[in-house]
């Protein structure tokens, strides 16, 4: 089994006066402006939290959504903003660039900063539906170049890959990690890991996001091993040590991360089914081959057993 890329779906729209969706977008996004050619603005904002980060869908119809220096020192400074293009398109401009995003496409956006988001043109009545993460600025402080701001990360790359991939599997087990008894530190270590360390910035960069998108592809695969991980991303072995070594982690530690969101996401997806699989089977197709030590390590994660999440939902 494999994980897919396919985006987050958009919520439903709804008409707002310009004044009032300023009031919602402000109370979720902080100091950000809307302008339209009209008092009335089609779209919808949602937002829930996973592991210390806001995750907000943002639809809205033509308009421009800016955000001056004057907001920027009312609002502050603490996030980095990634933004996903679900559908539609969207003009970003931002740290000195501007790119057009279409569905797939993503940038990285500094909160300390200006920038305007344009979304299509007066002549257009479509609607820009986008995934907006505000990754608290602790977490990447220290990984970003300042070049990565404002820079197009295109729908057909591996970094676009891992990310939406990542992000669409948190989207479906967010409702099972609803209790914050299960919020671990240890998983949460493992998650701002595998999401963060996707931004960092060094010269083995691309051969890390290589590995990492193959890993998602198929973690349970046997091909997937070490010699096989080296030879794709033209590394050593000694060198495919290091790339992981230097991010504060290992290959290893990866796969569990990658196997029990795989998991979880299994856990979802058969929760409504009529037939429930064995937890063993759903543990095997996550790629482990160890029901015991599974058990072990899920608990240590999540603080119950896989039977009791299971029973739970």
């Amino acid at each position: 089994m494999t994980f897919t890329a396919a985006m987050p779906t958009a919520s439903s729209n709804e008409n707002f006066l310009l004044d009032a969706w300023n009031v919602q977008l402000g109370s979720v996004c902080g100091a950000f402006r809307t302008v339209a050619a009209t008092e009335q603005i089609t779209g919808s904002i949602s937002t829930r939290s996973f592991m210390g980060m806001e995750i907000v869908n943002v639809n809205v119809s033509p308009s421009h959504i800016i955000r001056s220096q004057k907001d920027v020192r009312s609002d502050g400074a603490e996030y980095y903003f990634l933004i996903g293009q679900i559908a539609g398109q969207a003009h970003i401009q931002h740290s000195g660039r501007s790119v057009l995003l279409a569905a797939g496409d993503m940038v990285l956006v500094d909160s300390s900063q200006e920038s305007k988001f344009i979304y299509a043109d007066s002549e257009s009545k479509s609607i820009s539906n986008q995934l907006s993460v505000h990754v608290p600025r602790t977490f990447l402080e220290g990984k970003l170049s300042q070049h990565q701001f404002g820079e197009r990360i295109e729908a057909n790359s591996d970094l676009a890959h891992c990310v939406w991939v990542q992000l669409t599997a948190i989207e479906e087990v967010i409702s099972l990690l609803s209790d914050s008894r299960m919020y671990s530190d240890a998983f949460r270590e493992l998650f701002l890991k595998a999401f963060t360390y996707m931004f960092y910035t060094d010269r083995h960069q691309d051969r890390f996001v290589k590995i990492m998108s193959n890993l998602l592809k198929e973690a349970g695969a046997q091909a997937s091993g070490v010699d096989f991980l080296a030879n794709m991303s033209a590394s050593s072995r000694r060198t495919l040590f290091r790339i992981f070594e230097k991010r504060d982690t290992s290959i290893g530690e990866m796969l569990k991360y990658i196997r029990l969101l795989r998991f979880l996401k299994l856990c979802k997806n058969h929760a409504q089914s009529p037939v429930r699989p064995t937890v063993s089977s759903l543990i095997y197709q996550a790629g482990f081959s160890d029901v015991s030590n599974f058990n072990h390590l899920f608990k240590a994660n999540f603080g119950i057993t896989p039977r009791e999440l299971i029973t739970k939902h």
